[in-house]
């Protein structure tokens, strides 16, 4: 909304296209598939999807104009209908909504022009229209007859407002459920099956990804728990090599703060399957403060800056990659001393009453992404980076060339991963070993 300039009024217009576009992209919780493919069993269409907010051009039907009226209408594109194909369109003119599949898009184009402010126009509704006759309009171009055009259904609003509009008398609750009730085909021969077809829905029914496991028992007992034995050895082996804790018995006045698994699936930008993760969290929850922790904040690259960063990287054909760093957090000293339990599945069988104190910033802690920023921020400032005065999270190194050529990078910092953006891709390359430079502590 705030990209097409359109008041807060289209808000309900706004949320319905955000769910039918998250019901037709991969998301992380589904294997392999979008929402829609798995509510439909078929793949979703998305060659028909538009810019949100952009200005089009609605065909107006020979029926419904005389010789020399115009042969479209000004509007502005909100969304898809639920029942029928085509575009919604809010006609600039009339200050009404239409669907059609007539629409000229320009999606470059957004309004700048003031809008109506009362609701009550939005109810200016053609009253002349047989819907008996709209469905056999056609379109008739150079007097040769062609496929049948799709008529523009004209959404009589007439005793019921837009969404967030209540009428005198009525609570919200009612009207909203007076406009939910009217959305269906005009002519219905059976009542409609909007539990089955209602797309709006479908995205909260698939949230949970069952492939991740909640519990060490489960994921060693289900039917990927091979996969899940590797990650959780290959996650306890890369802690002892980074010497994360030290096994001594449990200190009297000590506060031991638990330890647990989390089960992640790793999938690649097309919803494949890339890894199974495994990762030990400490539970910080139960940590006091002042005595196992103090400062706890740790600053990331604002929104606006990346944004910035693309826009400027794309503007001038810049090197843009995606660096991780494996394991960040274990990269940085604690201050306090901090016992945790022993994880489960590796409770040490010469030791079993011993705990962990830890010498690293594992996951979970309260202070563990202060602990990795400060790291970091040493480093770079060591390796000859400059942090930028607007955003602490954006660092510049550049470097002469013999050919008199200056050649920069440019790191954007959000917690452990890093944007690093270039002018010489050798250069970049060069600089991309950091991931495993960086010192531990």
């Amino acid at each position: 909304m705030f990209h097409a300039g359109l008041p807060q009024r289209f808000w309900a217009e706004a949320v319905n296209t955000a769910t039918y576009l998250h019901n037709r992209s991969p998301i992380s919780s589904l294997p392999d598939k979008t929402p829609y493919e798995c509510w439909y069993g078929t793949k979703p269409n998305v060659s028909n999807l538009k810019v949100f907010g952009s200005i089009c051009f609605v065909l107006i039907p020979d029926s419904l104009r005389r010789k020399l009226d115009p042969k479209s209408q000004k509007g502005i594109f909100v969304g898809y209908p639920l029942q029928t194909k085509g575009y919604k369109v809010y006609v600039i003119e009339s200050k009404r909504f239409v669907r059609s599949k007539d629409v000229l898009f320009h999606e470059d184009k957004f309004r700048d022009f003031q809008l109506p402010v009362s609701y009550h126009q939005f109810e200016d509704v053609d009253d002349h229209i047989d819907r008996e006759d709209e469905d056999e309009m056609h379109n008739d171009v150079r007097n040769e007859p062609l496929e049948p055009a799709i008529p523009v259904e004209i959404e009589n609003q007439e005793h019921t407002p837009p969404v967030g509009v209540t009428q005198p008398g009525t609570t919200y609750e009612e009207n909203f459920m007076r406009q939910v009730a009217s959305i269906g085909p005009k002519r219905q021969t059976k009542p409609p099956e909007r539990l089955l077809h209602d797309e709006c829905n479908v995205a909260t029914s698939l949230k949970a990804d069952r492939d991740e496991p909640k519990y060490v028992t489960d994921a060693l007992n289900g039917t990927k728990s091979a996969k899940w034995k590797q990650a959780l050895e290959a996650e306890y082996n890369s802690l002892v090599k980074c010497e994360t804790w030290d096994l001594v018995p449990p200190p009297d006045d000590a506060c031991i703060v638990g330890s647990k698994w989390v089960f992640k699936v790793k999938r690649k930008a097309n919803g494949e399957v890339d890894r199974y993760k495994a990762r030990l969290v400490a539970q910080g929850y139960s940590q006091t403060y002042g005595v196992d922790y103090e400062e706890v904040f740790a600053p990331v690259a604002r929104y606006s800056s990346i944004r910035t960063l693309l826009a400027l990287a794309n503007a001038h054909d810049l090197e843009i990659h995606q660096m991780d760093v494996t394991t960040a957090f274990l990269n940085g000293s604690l201050e306090h001393d901090i016992y945790m339990e022993q994880p489960e599945g590796f409770v040490d069988p010469n030791c079993p009453d011993h705990v962990c104190k830890l010498k690293r910033s594992i996951y979970g802690l309260k202070q563990s992404a202060r602990c990795w920023n400060q790291t970091l921020d040493n480093f770079l400032i060591k390796n000859g980076y400059r942090k930028s005065n607007a955003d602490s999270c954006l660092y510049v190194k550049s470097v002469k060339q013999d050919n008199g050529r200056i050649s920069f990078v440019i790191l954007a910092v959000y917690v452990d991963d890093i944007i690093p953006v270039s002018n010489d891709l050798e250069m970049l390359n060069a600089e991309k070993v950091i991931t495993k430079r960086i010192p531990n502590g």
